[in-house]
Order: C-alpha cells, then structure tokens, then sequence
C-alpha cells in the first residue's frame, strides 16, 4: 500500500508516526524526497491492527501524522563518498530516499551500490520502483 501527505521537511532516514484514529500508532519510515514530491510517500505493509487500519482507509480520511522522529541519514557527510545500500523487504522502505538522493544528485557523491534482498520475486515492487534513474546493471536473486 503507499500513501501520501503532504510534508514541509523530511530527510532521508526519518520515520513518522501514523496515527489511524483508536488502533494505535506505528513509526512508518519515509519512501520519497522533496525533490520529488511535495507529499511524503510510507510503503505500509499490512501485518498487524495499525497497518489493516491504514489499509482500509479511503481517499480523504484522516490520519495523524506525529514527526518526522530520528535524526536521519547525515547525507551531506556522504558527499564527495562512494555509498553502499544494503536493505531488504519492506524494512527497506526508509532507504529509498537515500537512493533518490544519491540518484538525484549524482555529482554529489561516488559509486553508488545497492544490495537488496526480498523473500519473493513479488516483493521486489519496492526495489524496482527505488531503481528508477538507477545504472541499468542490477543483478537480482531470491
């Protein structure tokens, strides 16, 4: 499920709490940039009570949004470095706007590598979205 709010400053790393009303909270991390949207993207995987509520919501409900907590990736002390992502799953979700970062400012930093593991081939939608933009040599393997 991805859904999106929007957002006046995030960076890649931070992870907010949804609020859906009476189920609860969960930290969710961040899926986008600002230089990509104005709205802040959670890849939200349904396993529990807070994350079937945010499942069943309709366009225009409302839900809380608590942060950005944490102190996020330090991307500025990664310039001028090769990066190396290593993530997995739906886990991963808070190091696509690492990618995107790196991606988006190329001249930034150095080589980037991206190892990523997923269950099944199914969960690999969140890895071949984070890739738009990427080198075109991606080695995959479940």
């Amino acid at each position: 499920m991805s859904r999106s709010a929007p957002v006046s400053s995030t960076d890649p790393g931070s992870s907010p709490k949804c609020l859906p009303s009476e189920w609860g909270e969960s930290p969710f991390g961040i899926a986008s940039t600002r230089r990509r949207t104005d709205l802040v993207e959670f890849a939200v995987n349904r396993v529990g009570t807070v994350t079937d509520a945010l499942h069943r919501l309709d366009v225009g409900d409302k839900v809380g949004i608590r942060g950005p907590l944490g102190n996020g990736f330090p991307m500025d002390q990664f310039k001028g470095k090769n990066i190396v992502v290593l993530g997995g799953g739906i886990g991963g979700a808070p190091l696509r706007p690492v990618i995107q970062t790196v991606l988006d400012n190329r001249a930034d930093y150095g080589k980037l590598s991206i190892f990523w593991a997923a269950r099944t081939r199914t969960s690999w939608s969140l890895r071949m979205s984070m890739m738009n933009g990427a080198p075109s040599r991606i080695q995959s393997c479940t």
